[in-house]
Order: structure tokens, then sequence, then C-alpha cells
């Protein structure tokens, strides 16, 4: 109300009666001064805090300003005001909490929720609903709820009004109890500023998601490396980790068109710029646990020209992409349940594969892969392989040789045990095996893929049949095993041989899966032979009619020991064990004991034994026996010597005598027991009218009587003593002398000995030896007078002359106890005396031109075609026109054959004479050095062969040579002179000179070497034991002329590249100062055993 002062004065007033009013009523000024002719608003305020009625009067009481005058003027004011209660009833579904909870719901959903309102008051009130997200962080409200309806008015007798809410997210949010939604009540005639009666705030909670899932393998299914043709599974895990259900589909990744793609980004930028425009959409947050309401980022959805490949569902079950099937390929997963994909990958065909998926999940974050999740299957596969070429791998517990055919030459020599293997038959043999003895043998085979892979192991005959169960003669062990990637496993082959022969099979290792491949299967052929240890004698040599070794032993007096070699040889493939026993019950015979034998013996493989057996007879008789020899292991094997011997009890033997070897031949037992009653002598071969002499023993065995004895006259052969006598236990040495004055030959020439008891007048102690070779000299003086000497007196010029006269000292007289008991001794003389005769196939050799330091050879042959052996010595010397020039005799240059000892790498003759230095092609050179040499330079020729022997020229300076080669030979026939050659050769001087030593160059003469030794060239031998070996060669190139050379290695061949990867120079280019050195080193690397 307006209090106004219509006087010049000032008033003051105030109000009483204001405590009639109550607590409900309130008055901010209730005293105060008006101003002249102005006013004052006094302001009531009615806040009921119950419903009241209040009719009450307050006075308003007017002053002078200074309270003289006191009470002016009072007025009653009426005051009427009423406080009614607003009774608007909001009814909230049961379980709520007076509060709106529309639950958990996916994004896009709709989710409704309502409440009714009833105004239980006396007036008509307004309602007005309003979403305000301030406090809570959630600015887009408006675009998530939906009130129907917003406002209204409500009178006191109106029906209950429903109002609806609708959740509609259109990305994940979660809000819990927040009162982001007013009731305001207002007054109908008010407006809201000035009308609201009451604001009501109701809770709300609500929670949208998108599907949530997990994916394992996350991103891709790696399956590695899988052999080609083996089916592998892996498997998907998808799990449900939201609340609510959702289908998955796996599709291939639809390839998106570059501008649909561009378009579809363009829209969803748009989008969000028209919800950030509207409501204002709130960035990317975190989940906080701690916040009133929790929110999850908004993701605006695909346009449906995006997600309809994505939503594409398939009609099949199964998917095939490629190589990989997966299955189920569609399905719907519950929460926290999980469904699992079997992924199957079966390459066919090595190489890289990777298949992109599209895994699309219903009602999931549209940003999270807006074409359908990728996901992607890889694979790699390779075609399992094992090695089937490295031979040194495979067999590398065995030999190996090129060929087993040139192996079984020099297969005695080698003294190795174990088997081999072939590279050019492909074969591998098993050796030494005795039957029923087993044998093993370990090949390596080795997985050179990066996959593991199984292989099957197989023995087949040749027919390509396998072999049984049955058969137990070639057993392998594992018949299948899995290889690791880049391993390997040793399959063990057993040969047991039942029988003595041969057995073959092929050995074969096969890659399971594979069908075709280089690698796949490794197949060689195995042979090997069931063998027995065996043995072979050597001595004796003699045989009977059955072939059995005869061991014939000489007349032994009884109780002398006569002893035989015997010599056996293991010429089998297997070590031996050797036992032996003499068949004798006289015990006759007997094996002479050293401290080296001792039974039983091992033999190894080409080994021989030697030992002697002894004969000591006790009667005079013939002795037969048996030597008996056994082979452990080999019941066959059992070897018979006989033995025979003969014991005698003479007064008179031959001993001593150097008897020749007896020769290989086949005789019976009688010729045998004949043949040892008599003693030979072989002077071999002899010259004409030369003596040859060998010495005998004569033994008297008798203790009593003297023995006489004369040896028949022969006209070859002598005796010296040929008469004489031998004492009781006494013997004498016999000369027997072979000479012819031409030729003879003596084959078992019979000469005799007589012998005949003697007695003599006197005691034999007092008769000395004698034979005819005793001698008796005594001095003869014959002196000479003459006429005018004195008897008895000696002239001076006349001395004395004494001769000594020798003569055979007389036979001691005798006399022979008993002429009809004379004995007869036979001694067999082998003899041949000849002239030396040869026949010679060339007299003069012409060297080519060739280079200092370097060799020519040529061979030529002399024929021994005499009956004798013919020795030979050479001799080479200057020949008397050896400072002519032989340049004119270059025309017979064709007798030489280039070879090399010292090889130089240099030009041709022709070009050689061009060097700087000058050629002597006829200048002549000291006569004292003789660059020609023959070879061998002595020996002996046998009857009947033909010796080959080798002229060389190896000239040290330049220049022309001549000598003259004189072969001297003994004994040649009147008019027939030694063997003599000219030989003629001219040097030159090389462009440089290469010391490779001795052996480091071919000199065979093969054709290929022959062409390239002719053309210049020289070839150099580099030999290594074993594959993936190195061998290096160093050697000095020496530059013999006056100039400095400049030199360089290269390949001349077609194959360089093959040869730059074997042979290597490790100094391939350099300079040579005038008569200095320079070191060439060269590498040989073994990539295969081959040439």
């Amino acid at each position: 109300m307006y209090l106004k002062n219509p006087t010049l004065l000032p008033v003051a007033w105030k109000l009483s009666g204001l405590e009639t009013l109550g607590d409900d009523f309130s008055f901010p000024v209730n005293h105060g001064v008006i101003e002249p002719l102005s006013e004052f608003a006094v302001h009531a305020c009615f806040r009921a805090v119950k419903p009241v009625l209040v009719k009450k009067v307050v006075r308003v009481e007017v002053f002078d300003a200074e309270q003289i005058l006191g009470l002016v003027q009072a007025e009653n004011i009426q005051v009427h005001a009423e406080g009614y209660d607003v009774a608007l009833d909001i009814t909230f579904p049961k379980g709520t909490d007076g509060g709106l909870d529309f639950g958990t719901s996916r994004v896009l959903d709709d989710s409704r929720q309502q409440c009714s309102l009833k105004n239980k008051g006396k007036y008509e009130v307004a309602f007005n609903f309003q979403l305000d997200g301030e406090g809570t962080g959630i600015t887009d409200v408006n675009d998530l709820f939906l009130v129907t309806p917003t406002k209204g008015n409500l009178g006191p007798n109106d029906r209950p009004m429903q109002v609806q809410f609708l959740f509609r997210p259109s990305y994940q949010v979660q809000i819990k109890e927040a009162p982001i939604l007013k009731c305001y009540v207002l007054e109908p005639s008010l407006s809201q500023e000035k009308g609201s009666i009451a604001c009501i705030p109701i809770k709300i909670s609500a929670k949208s998601v998108f599907s949530r899932y997990n994916i394992v393998p996350t991103n891709d299914s790696n399956f590695g490396l899988l052999p080609v043709g083996v089916r592998r599974s892996q498997s998907i895990v998808i799990e449900n980790k939201g609340e609510f259900d959702f289908k998955y589909t796996i599709s291939k990744m639809p390839h998106i068109d570059p501008g649909v793609r561009h378009k579809t980004v363009l829209e969803e930028k748009q989008g969000r710029g028209v919800n950030e425009g509207g409501s204002g959409r709130h960035p990317v947050r975190k989940e906080s646990a701690s916040s009133a309401s929790h929110l999850t980022p908004k993701v605006p959805l695909a346009p449906k020209s995006v997600r309809q490949p994505q939503e594409l569902s398939m009609t099949q079950s199964r998917l095939v992409l490629g190589m990989f099937t997966l299955y189920p390929a569609f399905g719907t997963v519950y929460p926290g349940q999980q469904q699992t994909v079997s992924v199957e990958c079966a390459p066919e065909a090595a190489g890289h594969v990777e298949e992109e998926l599209s895994i699309s999940i219903t009602d999931r974050n549209p940003e999270d892969s807006l074409f359908g999740i990728p996901y992607k299957l890889i694979a790699r596969s390779c075609i399992p392989a094992i090695n089937t070429t490295d031979h040194a791998s495979i067999f590398e517990e065995h030999l190996i040789c090129r060929s087993i055919a040139d192996f079984q030459e020099f297969a005695q020599s080698l003294q190795r045990d174990g088997s081999i293997y072939g590279e050019e038959e492909n074969r591998f043999s098993f050796r030494d095996v005795t039957v029923g003895i087993k044998q093993f043998a370990r090949f390596k085979i080795t997985n050179i893929s990066q996959v593991p892979c199984d292989v099957l192991f197989s023995a087949r005959n040749q027919a390509g049949k396998a072999l049984g169960r049955g058969h137990e003669i070639f057993e392998i062990e594992p018949t299948k095993a899995l290889i690791p990637a880049c391993g390997s496993i040793y399959a063990t082959v057993t040969f047991a041989p039942q029988s003595m022969q041969a057995y073959s099979a092929v050995f074969e290792a096969v890659v399971e899966g594979i069908k075709e491949g280089s690698n796949r299967s490794l197949t060689f052929e195995m042979l090997g032979e069931g063998s027995l240890p065996q043995i072979s004698v050597l001595q004796p040599v003699l045989r009977d009619n059955k072939d059995t070794p005869f061991l014939l032993f000489p007349r032994t007096l009884q109780g002398q020991i006569k002893t035989l070699p015997v010599l056996l040889k293991n010429n089998g493939t297997l070590a031996s064990k050797i036992f032996f026993s003499v068949v004798d019950l006289q015990n006759t015979f007997r094996i002479k004991t050293t401290a080296s034998l001792a039974f039983p013996m091992q033999l190894a493989v080409g080994e021989t034994l030697a030992f002697d057996v002894e004969f000591i007879p006790t009667t005079s008789q013939v002795f037969k026996s048996e030597l008996v020899i056994c082979v452990e292991g080999n019941e066959y094997e059992s070897v018979r010597i006989a033995l025979v011997g003969e014991g005698f009890l003479d007064d008179v033997t031959l001993e001593n005598i150097n008897s020749p070897a007896p020769q290989p031949r086949v005789i019976d037992m009688e010729d045998g027991s004949e043949a040892m009653k008599h003693s030979a002598v072989d002077f071999g071969d002899c010259f004409i009218a030369e003596a040859r002499t060998t010495t005998i023993s004569l033994v008297s065995h008798s203790l009593v009587d003297v023995m006489h004895f004369q040896w028949a006259d022969h006209t070859y052969v002598k005796f010296s003593p040929q008469v004489g006598h031998l004492h009781p236990g006494c013997s004498k040495d016999i000369a027997v002398t072979f000479r012819a004055a031409e030729p003879k030959s003596l084959f078992k020439e019979s000469l005799t000995c007589r012998i005949n008891k003697i007695t003599f007048s006197v005691p034999v102690e007092e008769i000395p030896d004698w034979d005819d070779c005793v001698r008796t000299g005594k001095w003869v003086d014959s002196r000479k007078f003459s006429a005018s000497s004195k008897s008895g007196e000696l002239p001076i010029a006349s001395m004395a002359a004494q001769q000594k006269a020798v003569d055979i000292e007389p036979e001691p007289v005798h006399t022979v106890k008993d002429a009809s008991q004379t004995k007869t001794i036979t001694l067999l003389v082998d003899a041949v005396a000849d002239y030396c005769h040869y026949k010679y196939s060339t007299k003069k050799v012409n060297f080519k031109d060739t280079l200092m330091f370097q060799t020519r050879r040529y061979e030529f042959t002399v024929e021994n075609s005499g009956c004798i052996q013919l020795p030979y010595s050479w001799e080479v010397s200057s020949s008397s026109d050896q400072c002519a020039d032989v340049s004119e005799t270059a025309v017979a240059a064709e007798h030489g054959t280039f070879v090399q000892t010292n090889p130089l790498l240099v030009s041709s003759p022709e070009t050689s004479r061009q060097c700087d230095s000058p050629v002597m092609a006829s200048t002549l050179i000291d006569c004292d050095h003789v660059p020609f040499s023959v070879g061998p330079s002595s020996g002996v020729v046998r009857p009947g062969d033909v010796a080959t022997f080798t002229a060389t020229f190896s000239p040290l300076d330049i220049g022309s040579y001549s000598a003259l080669a004189v072969c001297r030979i003994p004994n040649l026939p009147e008019g027939m002179e030694n063997l003599s050659i000219v030989l003629n050769g001219q040097s030159h001087l090389p462009y440089c000179h290469f010391e490779l030593g001795v052996g480091s160059i071919i000199e065979d003469e093969t054709e290929t070497s022959s062409l390239a030794l002719q053309s210049g060239m020289r070839i150099l031998t580099l030999s290594a034991v074993g594959a993936k070996s190195t061998v290096t060669r160093t050697f000095s190139v020496i530059n013999p002329t006056n100039k400095t050379l400049t030199y360089k290695w290269q390949s001349k061949e077609a194959t360089e590249s093959i040869l730059g990867s074997t042979f290597k120079c490790q100094t391939s280019t350099g300079q040579i100062e005038p008569g200095m050195r320079s070191q060439v080193r060269h590498l040989f690397t073994v990539s295969k055993c081959a040439l």
C-alpha cells in the first residue's frame, strides 16, 4: 500500500496492531518519515506455513516529524489473507522409491515410464515438467527423454492425469537417481516466474548399452606354417559380455567403394553437427563409479547404406573362404555365454594366404568398425620336404664313393669296416656281414622344410611290392616318424642275411600326405650279401689230385727236425678266427710255437699268417698226417693240409742245400714220396763261360766207420772235392760249380756220389782227414854250377834257385769193407747257360722344341729275346756332335710327347722366340751339362718280357743339345753291340716359370691332358678328401726376362660362374720384377665328390 504526504511538512508514520497478524505476516518497513509532497510504498508479505484464513485490522498512525503535535491522524486497514495447501498428488510406479527407473535398455530402444497427477486441493493448479541436466553433466537430456504432456492445468475435481515418460537413447548412457526432471506447480493465473508455487524434483535412473563382446583371438587367427595337405583346426570364441543377447554373422569383408566410404564419413559429420547445434552432445568420457551419473560416450549410428552390408545374414552356417572353412558362420550369443566358431585350414598349395573377414554383431557400437569388425585368417603353407640330394648328410656315418664298382678295386687295401654308398648307382652296400649276424646301418633323414612332417619308412623289392613282416632280411625302424621343422631323425636298417647269397631291397622314405614334389621321397637300393669268414693257403703250393695242399718234407734223419712254412691269408671280407689241430697219432708232426703265435689266431681281412710245421721222424718210414685249420663261424671252411715226410737212418746224407722254392704243381702221393728222396740244386740263369758255384754239405752220421765218397764226372758240373774221406760224425763242404762255354740247359740232371765204408791199417785217430783238395808243398833246390867253379864253391854270378812244388797229397792206404754194400747219393741239378739277346724299337730321338725348366718325354721299348735274364745299365753322355746345330733335325720332332715335371705357364715355342731375351737356337752350349736322362737307369728284364724306358729332356738353359744314351748289357754274343740311342733337343726361354713342385701335375697321357699341354696350358691338380672341404695351393711364379711382367688370372671357361664358386685365386693380379718371383695362392672348395 502507498502512503502519500500532500503537505509541505514531513510527517512520521508507523503501523500498530501487527502482533495480531501472527507470524505468517511480515512487513519489511513498519515505520518511517515521508518527505513533503511524497509518497511511500509499504510492503506486506504473507507466507502461510499452514492453511489459514485471516481477517484482521491494523492501524496507520501519523505524527509530525518532530513528535511535537503527537498523533495527527489514524487510519484502520483491513487485512484479509488466506493460506491454502496445494495438494498435487504425483503417483510413481511401484518400487521406484519416488522416482522413475527406466532400467537398462539397448541403445535406440524405447523405454517407457508413467506417473499420474491428481489435484487434491480446492483451487486449480498448473504444472510444467522441465528437464535440466545442470549439475549432472548431461547437456542433451531433452534428446534422451520425452515427456507427454509437458504441462497443463488440474482442477480440484478433475480426474488424475497420466503423464508418459519416454527414454530413447541414441548412444550409451547411464543415469542413476539424477534429479534431471522437475515438476513445477504453478498458479494458473500467473506466469511461471510469478506463479510458481512449488518445484518438485523427480529422480531418474536409466541406462542404455551397446552389445558388449569379446573375440578371442583378438584380431586374427594365425595358423602359422602348415604342411600342404594337412588339415588343422583352430577356434574363434565370441563371448557376450553385455546384458542382452546379440546375433553375430561372419562373412567375407565386403569391398566398399571409396566414394561411398567418403560419403558415409560426411553424413556422419553432418549428423554430429546438427545434434551439437541442438541440445549439444558431450564429448567422450570415461566411466566414473563415484559420480552420481555414469555416462558412456555417445556414438552416432552409421547410415543405412553403410550398415546394410554389415547386417547381411548368411543363409548357410558353413562359410568357405579359400583354404579356410568356418562353422557356424552365424548365431545368437546370450549374456554371459560364448560361441565357439571352428576354423579349419586345409592348404592345397604352398604360399602365404590372408583372408579378411567381417564379423557383424547386432546392437554394437557403430564406431567400433563401421563396416564390420575386421578379422583376419592368416596361414602360411609350404610343402613338407626331406633331404634327398645331400648324400654327405644322409650317409654321414658311412663311406661315400662315386662308384661302388671303382671302389671294389682298392677295397681290400682300405683298412676300414662299415658299409658304403655309391652315388652313380644310388646304391647302399652292406659290407662284411656274417650269415646269421645282424648288421645295423643308420641313415639321417632331415626335414628341410619349415613345418613338421610325417615320414613313412618302408623296404620294398625291385618290383615295388612292400616286403612282408615275415621277410626279416631288411628291417626298418621306425616305420613312421614325425620330424620337426629343420630337424632330423635316424632311420635304422637291420640287415640279417640267412645264407650266403645276395639280397637287395629298395629303401623308401616318403613324406605322408604329399603326392608329388622333388623332395617328397628318398629312395635308394640296398644291397647286401651274406658272407662267411674264409682263408686260403698260399703255402704250400703243392697240391695232390684232390687239390689238397701238400706239405712235402725232405728225407729226414731219425731224431732230426725239418721245418716247412705254412702261409695262410684271409682273402674273404670278414675277419677270421682260426684254430689249428694236427691229426698225428705218432706225434711226428707239430706246429712250431713262437711267442707271437697263440691259438686261436685272429686274422684281419687281407692279413697273412705264417708259421712253421716241424717234422721229427722216430723211425725209418714214410709218415702221413693232416693239419686241420678251422674257421670260427664257418663250418664249411675247414682246410686240411696233407703232411708227408720220410724218416731214414743213413750213414751219409746231403745237407745245407739251397733248394729253389717249389713251384705250384699237382703231384700224387707216390710221386711225392719218390721226389723227396732226392735233393736238387738250381743254378738259374748263367752267362756263357761264367762259373756259378754253390756249396752243399756231405755229413757222416756213423760213429764208427770212415766213409769214402766219389762224385761222378760231368762235363758242365764239377765237384770240389770230388773224392775224399768222411770220418765218423764229421761233415765236409762240397763246392758244386756249373760252367758252360756254349749254350746249355740242364733240367733235373742226375749226378751221383758213390759211398763206401773203408778201414785203415792203423787206428783212425792217427789218420788225418783227406780229399783231393788237400795239397802238399815242398821247396826244390835247382843249383847250377859253372865249369870253372871248384867243388863246394858257388860262383857269385850263379845264385841258388828254390821252387815250391804243390802236389795232391796221396790218399791214405785203406781197404773197402764190402764192395757189395756200396751206396749211391743222387743230386739233381737245374741250370741254363746262354747269351743275352735283345730287340729295340728306336735308335734316335729328336725332341720337340722345349722351354727351359720344362720336361719332354719319349717312351721306347726293349725286348728280351733270349732265354736268360737280361741285366742292363744306362749311361748318358754328351755326344761328339753336341756342339753342332741340330735345328735342322726339328722335322723329326714327332717322337716327343709333352709332359711336365716343373710346369710353366708359357706361350707356344713360336711365341717364346719373340721374347726380349735372345733365343740361342744355334748357339753352342756347355758340353758338361747333359739335360737328357733315361729311366729306369738299371735293372733286369726277364726272358720274353718287354721293358719300357723313358727318355727325358729337361733343359736348364737356352741352346741345342745332343747326347748318346748307351745301354750296357753283359754276356752279348759276338757281333752284337750294346744298345745306343742318339738324343737331340733344343730349348727356348719362357715368359715366366711356375714352381709347382713335384707331383703337382698330371703326367698321364690322356687325350684331354695331351691336348691341353700341346696348346701351351699347364694342368694343376688339387685333390680333396670329402665334400665341403677346402684345399689351398701356393706356388711361385718367376720372371726370367729382363722386363717387368704384369699378370692377371681369369677363367676362360663357359661355366665361369660355376668355376668361380669352386676355384678362387686370392692373388688374381700383380707385377713381377725381372729375375724376381711372386707367390700365387689358389683355393679349391669341394662341392661334391666328382672330377
